[in-house]
C-alpha cells in the first residue's frame, strides 16, 4: 500500500523535468522490489520508503524542483 502512495503522489507532483519514473508502474516495480524498511511517518533523512514519501509531500506544496530528486530511488536525502 504504501509503494501505491509513493508511486501515485511521485506520479502526480514530480513530472516533466523533474520525473523520477517513466510510468507508475516502473515506480511500482522499483518501490515493490527495494529493500526500504517502511520507518515512521515523518521520516525526512532516513532510508524508508516514509522518507520518500515525505519528500513526495513537500513536492506537491511547490517544492518539486528541490524535493523530486530527494523523493526519487536515488535520493541523495533518504539513505
Amino acid at each position: 500500500m504504501l509503494c501505491s502512495t509513493y508511486c501515485q503522489g511521485i506520479a502526480r507532483f514530480c513530472t516533466g523535468a523533474n520525473a523520477q519514473f517513466d510510468t507508475v508502474p516502473a515506480c511500482e516495480t522499483v518501490c515493490n522490489s527495494q529493500t526500504w524498511p517502511c520507518g515512521n511517518p515523518g521520516d525526512t533523512t532516513c532510508n524508508s520508503l516514509f522518507c520518500q514519501i515525505a519528500h513526495v509531500a513537500l513536492a506537491g506544496i511547490g517544492a518539486a524542483a528541490a524535493e523530486c530528486p530527494s523523493a526519487g530511488p536515488n535520493s541523495p536525502t533518504c539513505r
